[in-house]
């Protein structure tokens, strides 16, 4: 399910690439993750990964919740799509988002990314695909606080 560094260019110069990305609820506020790798590196921005060939996209959340922080989530509900033409060098990204709330107590530091912090508001310096998303959104993102 790993594509080496040669085929994953052959694949996806070619075709979109589909991801997921959570909008990962506990308590007052949501889990951003300030990116640790290209692209994008050092901006705020959701959990997320690439669906693997032949994984559910119900697997693929749990997932990327477990690997990305640590945590398992519950109940996710499709939020909606992200469309990135310009993600990163030849890449273009299809991210279906899922919002679910954090079941687990303790948050673990992504094996991709740096600090994640709970947010309660659109940061600065955030992805800026997912900040136009989040901007858009943002009241029903705010039912969803607390």
């Amino acid at each position: 399910q790993w594509l080496d560094d040669k085929t994953y260019h052959s694949v996806f110069t070619k075709t979109p690439r589909i991801c997921v990305d959570l909008l990962l609820f506990k308590d007052n506020g949501f889990f951003l993750i300030n990116r640790g790798i290209e692209p994008f590196k050092g901006t705020w921005a959701f959990p997320g990964g690439r669906v693997y060939h032949g994984e559910r996209v119900i697997n693929t959340i749990d997932r990327v919740a477990s690997e990305e922080i640590g945590v398992n989530c519950s109940n996710p509900t499709y939020f909606g799509f992200i469309e990135m033409p310009a993600d990163g060098e030849f890449l273009h990204s299809i991210s279906l988002v899922f919002i679910t709330r954090v079941v687990s107590k303790n948050v673990n530091k992504s094996f991709r990314g740096g600090e994640i912090k709970l947010f309660n508001y659109i940061p600065d310096n955030m992805q800026p695909y997912q900040e136009t998303f989040l901007k858009e959104r943002w009241n029903e993102v705010l039912k969803n606080l607390g």
